[in-house]
Order: C-alpha cells, then structure tokens, then sequence
C-alpha cells in the first residue's frame, strides 16, 4: 500500500515477547522480533527504512495497539489512519479504534489484507478460520458488553 501511495509512513505493530523468548533472552540469545522481520521484509520490497516505524513493542493486544496508535495521533494529527489486518479481526479491531478515537476528527479506514486465505462467509467450514473465527467471536461480544476494550 505504501509504494502504491496510499500512506506516507507505515507504522507497525510491535509484539511483547512470550515465555519462550523472555527465557531465550535470558541466556543471551539474540531473538528477531517478527516486527524486525516484517521491517526487513518491507525494505526489500522497497519501502524506505526512514518511513518504517515500529510502535507499541510492549502491547500483545488489540486495545494496547489501539492506544498507542491514539497516542501516535495526538502528536502526528494525521487526516485519515489506514488500519490493515486479518479479515476475521476487522470488526472488532474497527470497534476499538472507534472507541479510542472517539471525539477526534481522524478518518479510521479499516483493510483486510489481500494476502488472508480466511473466508469470512464461510469461517466455520475450516479448523483454521473456525479457531480464529471463535476466538474473535468471544473477545467481540466481550467489546460489546462492555467488558472488555
């Protein structure tokens, strides 16, 4: 999307380190982030490192992401915030950031990425989608009631 100029500066999501890699670290060992990964991948493909940033190294869930995004904005104040993710997080990640954005004049844009196998229409009929599917489910009525963020 980046080199197809539809954004400026690509901003992703950082990811806390599991038990696994906390413990790995621990002993010295030299961990890749998936965000370094997803970094170098995007420099090979030609995006400029200057317009990479990687925000939020601590936050593993949606509603940390949607903060530090909404914290990224109070500084930035960008016109519109194109959010891409998987195609059975969408909704739940576009209730979250409506929540956190609430009373700005910031246009949220919510993408599914063209790369997802995932069948929104038909998410039960595979152990993958179902699984994710379920998960969402859960975590979106919880958004709904109120229970969680």
């Amino acid at each position: 999307l980046y080199l197809e100029g539809w954004a400026p500066k690509i901003l992703l999501s950082g990811q806390a380190p599991d038990a696994a890699e906390l413990a790995l670290l621990a002993r010295g060992l030299t961990i890749v982030s998936v965000a370094q990964i997803q970094v170098d991948t995007l420099v090979q493909m030609g995006v400029p490192a200057a317009a990479i940033d990687v925000v939020g190294a601590d936050d593993d869930n949606t509603a940390g992401e949607s903060l530090e995004l909404r914290k990224q904005f109070a500084f930035k104040r960008w016109s519109r915030i194109l959010v891409v993710t998987s195609r059975l997080h969408t909704a739940r990640a576009r209730l979250a950031l409506h929540r956190y954005f609430a009373g700005t004049d910031a246009r949220i844009i919510m993408r599914a990425t063209r790369h997802d196998r995932a069948n929104v229409d038909r998410w039960w009929t595979n152990r993958r989608d179902l699984r994710f599917g379920l998960f969402e489910a859960q975590k979106l009525i919880a958004y709904w009631i109120g229970a969680a963020d």
